[in-house]
């Protein structure tokens, strides 16, 4: 089991340079599978591996097969989102008032929630926090 299991293993670590590897097609129908491969100019650099850099001719490679032009998605129109109903209500509301009369609009307005009308320094606690009693020594301190 575990000679299998290394075996797998050897195979799948020994395929992996071959998944980056880059496939040069010469028109002379030679293939050359390199590193990577790049176009400068008028010629075609060739990494074949870490220390051989080989150069060619255009002339020499066939373009199309080694340089294939990726397919370009088209680019999507952006829709402009729903504006969410709350939202709108006073605007349409704006709008349909404009057309009626005076006594005939009904706007409808948004309310916000009330804040309660204490602070939280009033509020009387059982315990005093440790930063209200920082707060207090320090003043005590001072005062001294």
């Amino acid at each position: 089991m575990k000679t299998a299991i290394m075996t797998m293993i050897a195979v799948v670590v020994s395929a992996l340079p071959v998944l980056g590897a880059k496939t040069v097609y010469l028109k002379d129908g030679s293939i050359i599978q390199a590193t990577s491969a790049w176009r400068e100019g008028s010629m075609i650099n060739v990494l074949v591996n870490r220390n051989t850099l080989a150069t060619f001719n255009r002339e020499e490679v066939d373009i199309k097969r080694t340089f294939p032009q990726k397919v370009k998605k088209p680019l999507r129109k952006r829709v402009a989102k729903p504006v969410h109903k709350q939202a709108a209500m006073p605007e349409q509301a704006m709008h349909a008032g404009a057309a009626k009369t005076g006594s005939e609009t009904k706007q409808k307005t948004l309310s916000l929630p009330s804040l309660p009308e204490k602070s939280p320094d009033t509020f009387k606690s059982k315990e005093e926090g440790a930063i209200r009693r920082h707060k207090r020594e320090m003043a005590e301190r001072a005062a001294e």
